[in-house]
C-alpha cells in the first residue's frame, strides 16, 4: 500500500527512505511494547498483560481502518471460502511467474526463507538460554523484557542506518549481502557466550544485522515487480518466511534438545550464510537490480 501510494504520486520516487523509516518506526513501537508489557508483568499478571496488547491491537485495526485505502477493485465473490482459495491460487500462480521471470524475486524468495528459519531459531531459544545464564526460573519480565526492548531498538538503528544516505557510495546489493552475513555470524555464535552480558551483545547484533537487511530486503521485491504484483509478491514473501519459521520451529527444538541451543544456532547461521553465499552473486549490484530472465 505504501509502496503505491507513493508511485501514484511519483512514479520515480526512492524507496528507500520510507521503507527504512517504516521499519525503524515498527521496530520502536515494539520495543516499547517489550517495556511496557514487562513492566506490567513484574507488578501484576500475564492476563493484564494479555489484555493491554488485545487494546493495543484494536488501536491498530482502527488506525489501519482509518488511514489504508485500497487502490485496486475487489472482487465480485461473495463466498469468504471461494474468495480465499482464490487468493492464495492467485499468490502461488503469480510467484510462480514473478519467479521464473526475475532472477532477483527468485532470490529475494530463497533468502526470505533462511532469513525466516534462522530469526525462528533465535527466538525460539533466546529466552530459555538467558534463564539458564541468569540462574532464573524466566518469571523476571523486567529482564527479559528489556533485552527484547533492546532488540527491537536494534532493529531500528539497523534500519535507519542503511537509508539512502548511507547507500550513497555502496550499492544496495553490498549493503544488503552484508547486513545478512552479521545476522549469519552473530546468530551461530549465540551459543559462545557462557554470561549473561555479552549473550545479550551478541543477541543485540543479530537484530542489528536483521534490522538492516529488512527494509533493502523489501526495497529489493519492490523495485523487482511491478504493481499489479506488488502485494501478491509480498504476501508470497511473508509465505516463504514463515515456511522457513516452520522448519525452525519443528527442528530447532529438537536439535537443541538433544545437543544444545549453541548447536541449533550454529546450524540456523550456517544455513543463512550458505543462502547469502548462493544468493549474492546472483543479485546484481545495482540500485534497482532487475535482472530477467
Amino acid at each position: 500500500w505504501y509502496v503505491d501510494s507513493l508511485r501514484a504520486l511519483d512514479p520515480s520516487a526512492p524507496l528507500a527512505a520510507g521503507l527504512s523509516r517504516g521499519t525503524a518506526a515498527e521496530a520502536v513501537a515494539l520495543a516499547l511494547g517489550a517495556l511496557v508489557g514487562g513492566a506490567i508483568v513484574t507488578v501484576s499478571d500475564y492476563a493484564v498483560t494479555a489484555i493491554a496488547a488485545s487494546l493495543a491491537a484494536i488501536a491498530y485495526l482502527a488506525a489501519v481502518a482509518a488511514l489504508v485505502r485500497d487502490t485496486h477493485a475487489p472482487g465480485h465473490e461473495h463466498d469468504a471460502g471461494a474468495r480465499m482459495r482464490a487468493r492464495v491460487g492467485s499468490v502461488v500462480a503469480t510467484a510462480r511467474a514473478e519467479a521464473a521471470a526475475s532472477v532477483t524475486v527468485r532470490m529475494v524468495l530463497v533468502a526470505a526463507v533462511a532469513f525466516g528459519m534462522s530469526l525462528t531459531a533465535v527466538e525460539l531459544l533466546w529466552q530459555p538460554r538467558l534463564g539458564e545464564l541468569l540462574a532464573t526460573d524466566g518469571s523476571h519480565g523486567v529482564a527479559f523484557g528489556a533485552l527484547a526492548a533492546g532488540s527491537m531498538l536494534a532493529v531500528a538503528i539497523g534500519a535507519a542506518a542503511v537509508g539512502p544516505r548511507a547507500r550513497r557510495r555502496v550499492s544496495i546489493r553490498t549493503v544488503y549481502v552484508a547486513s545478512l552475513l552479521v545476522t549469519a555470524v552473530c546468530i551461530a555464535a549465540l551459543g559462545v557466550p557462557d554470561g549473561a552480558a555479552l549473550f545479550a551483545v551478541v543477541y543485540l547484533l543479530v537484530y542489528l544485522g536483521a534490522g538492516a537487511a529488512e527494509p533493502l530486503h523489501s526495497e529489493l521485491l519492490n523495485e523487482a515487480v511491478g504493481s499489479e504484483a506488488r502485494a501478491t509478491l509480498i504476501s508470497a514473501d511473508a509465505l516463504a518466511a514463515q515456511g522457513g519459521a516452520l522448519v525452525a520451529n519443528l527442528g530447532s527444538g529438537l536439535l537443541a534438545s538433544a545437543a544444545s541451543p549453541g548447536t541449533a544456532w550454529v546450524v540456523a547461521g550456517a544455513v543463512l550464510a550458505l543462502t547469502i553465499a548462493f544468493v549474492a552473486p546472483k543479485l546484481g549490484g545495482s540500485w534497482c537490480p532487475e535482472t530477467r530472465t
